[in-house]
């Protein structure tokens, strides 16, 4: 257990820390929430946790016995930290780096990774990881909820997009518990949810058409407000012929398909991109 008696407790800690909207930072102090988050976490592999603030999950993460690299760009993250960390040296590393930039191939088994991430790239961190599952044991990660919203959304619903097919596609997504805004400093302008995510068993050959898959949507959902036959008009070769192959309407919108249909649209114009794909005369 974290010797919490031993250090500065989590609002002494937050006491001396203002977040600065630059690195987007809101802070969650109470630590009965962080602990329940800190729960949702299901193996016991090493923990990366990315703007670590104060600590307050840090410690909870501590508590299970897990090790814990705690990252934060903000330097005054960083110092704010040692305390813990001269309490367990050996559980405890901090690095000061921008997660924007992590290799995860740098660790030797795959890691959990951690946070409440900053709300200005929380998207951005989480499609930079997506294609590095083989190195991911879990994801447990806070999200403003219009984020998580999107990640989490079903074909037909506004929030629909990339973003909800790639997360989708490679991981298994729970939600784990929704946070109000109320309980972070500053509060933020949405409530938070946190996600649980593991790689999907088949993580390793569905990763081989994420390159394919990928192009189809951002190209698809560019003009999601028009139908999949004018909006691929032009930038796809021969994007009808794949549609009646797919069996797909033209008439429909990115919106309307499932992650099933546009796994077959990835299939049909890889095998187009390759030169193995014959339109039909």
């Amino acid at each position: 257990m974290v010797q919490y008696d031993t250090i500065a407790s989590l609002k002494d800690t937050a006491s001396n820390l203002r977040a600065d909207k630059a690195f987007g930072q809101n802070f969650l102090l109470d630590q009965g929430l962080c602990d329940d988050i800190a729960s949702a976490l299901q193996t016991s592999a090493d923990v990366l946790e990315i703007g670590p603030g104060p600590g307050g999950l840090t410690r909870a993460i501590l508590a299970q016995g897990k090790n814990v690299t705690a990252l934060d760009i903000d330097p005054r993250m960083i110092a704010a930290l040692q305390p813990l960390q001269a309490v367990y040296p050996e559980r405890l590393s901090l690095l000061e780096a921008n997660a924007l930039k992590l290799d995860l191939k740098e660790y030797s088994s795959p890691v959990t990774l951690a946070g409440n991430l900053p709300f200005n790239i929380a998207t951005k961190l989480l499609l930079g990881w997506l294609p590095q599952g083989k190195h991911i044991a879990e994801m447990l990660l806070m999200f403003q909820a219009e984020v998580a919203e999107r990640i989490l959304a079903q074909p037909n619903t506004k929030p629909y997009g990339r973003l909800s097919v790639l997360a989708q596609y490679l991981m298994q997504i729970q939600l784990h518990r929704e946070i109000p805004a109320t309980a972070f400093t500053p509060a933020p302008k949405v409530d938070e949810m946190v996600l649980h995510f593991i790689p999907h068993k088949e993580y390793n050959e569905r990763l081989k058409l994420y390159p394919a898959l990928d192009k189809i949507l951002k190209l698809a959902f560019a003009a999601r407000r028009k139908t999949l036959g004018k909006g691929l008009k032009g930038k796809i070769d021969q994007h009808l012929e794949i549609l009646e192959m797919t069996e797909i309407d033209p008439k429909r919108r990115a919106e309307d398909l499932r992650i099933d249909e546009f796994i077959q649209l990835a299939l049909v114009e890889s095998e187009n991109a390759h030169g193995s794909f014959c339109p039909s005369p």
